[in-house]
């Protein structure tokens, strides 16, 4: 006694003749593929398979942001040392100070970089 479904159906191949593989797939159905002549079949549409490319083409960086680094004129205002110059596109200029690890920014304020010395490493820093 055979359950409903379990009989088993077999296509073959409209190009070359060979009995065609079946493949169940929930969104588009019954997909009928032949290893032979490489021919897919949905439906009653007939698909050529084909390899990929092999050497893809790069993909193209569309968001990059020009900046422009210098040694400006400008002292530290802490240890009196040239600021470096990051010109920005859209912003503005601002200068750092790679000794003190400080920030001057656009408007004149000041920031530190992760409050955290050049010459102290992360392991000197006791847990507070």
């Amino acid at each position: 006694m055979s359950r409903l479904g379990d009989e088993k159906i077999v296509k073959l191949c409209p190009q070359c003749g060979v009995e065609m593989w079946v493949v169940d797939i929930a969104t588009f159905g019954r997909l009928w593929l032949c290893k032979d002549c490489e021919v897919a079949m949905l439906g009653e549409r007939l698909y050529k398979w084909r390899e990929q490319l092999s050497n893809p083409e790069p993909q193209i960086n569309v968001k990059s942001i020009r900046t422009n680094k210098h040694m400006s004129t400008k002292p530290c205002p802490e240890c009196g040392k040239p600021m470096w110059a990051i010109v920005e596109q859209d912003y503005g200029t601002r200068h750092q100070c790679e000794d003190c690890r400080l920030t001057v920014m656009f408007g004149g304020g000041i920031s530190r970089w992760r409050n955290i010395p050049k010459n102290v490493m992360p392991d000197d820093i006791e847990a507070t």
